[in-house]
């Protein structure tokens, strides 16, 4: 049923973009859409979080007039314009200003917690260091202060495997190897200079 209702959503956008551009509903169209357009279409936010979108923001582009409507098409620089620009758009949108308040939340929630299958704390691991590295943080271990790097190891005889961090130096020491996720920070990576 929820296929269902993507399928009807998106052929309601369609005809909503086809009407706003002055286009008969059957006629077709070969215009490829720009990376704008896709962008104006997601709301990253809600779709991490597995929310509905907020009906006002789709609902009251349906109730503009045409006029408004173009002067915001033309305001908005296309990504065949402007690569930069949409890039700092896609950039904005996958990493939002206060998500490092956000992930700091969701760590400390977490500490001392953990799923009763490696099936379900590896992938909580993966995503982890996934936003991590992509936002461009690094991870503090709370009770030594060190910056350290996360992994998960899933040993045959551990059903719900083992949480492990070493530090990020090239020694890579393990400081913690645990069931329970362990307490962490978050803070910008800093770059440091490697001794030559």
């Amino acid at each position: 049923m929820a296929a269902k209702r993507t399928s009807i959503s998106r052929q309601q956008r369609r005809a909503e973009r086809k009407h706003r551009k002055g286009l008969p509903e059957q006629t077709p169209t070969h215009r490829r859409e720009t990376l704008d357009d896709v962008l104006a279409e997601l709301d990253y936010e809600h779709i991490a979080l597995g929310l509905e979108p907020e009906s006002s923001s789709r609902d009251s582009k349906v109730h503009e007039t045409p006029e408004t409507a173009d002067l915001a098409v033309k305001t908005e620089p296309s990504a065949e314009e402007n690569p930069l620009a949409a890039l700092g758009l896609l950039y904005d949108h996958l990493y939002p200003r206060n998500l490092r308040d956000k992930l700091q939340t969701i760590l400390d929630k977490m500490a001392g917690l953990h799923y009763h299958s490696a099936a379900q704390n590896s992938p909580l691991v993966r995503k982890l260091k996934q936003i991590v590295n992509g936002a461009g943080f690094e991870l503090v271990y709370a009770e030594t202060g060190q910056v350290v790097r996360m992994r998960f190891i899933d040993p045959p005889r551990a059903k719900s495997g083992y949480f492990q961090l070493r530090t990020a130096d090239a020694e890579q020491t393990a400081v913690y190897t645990g069931v329970t996720f362990p307490n962490l920070q978050v803070q910008p990576k800093i770059n440091r200079l490697k001794p030559r």
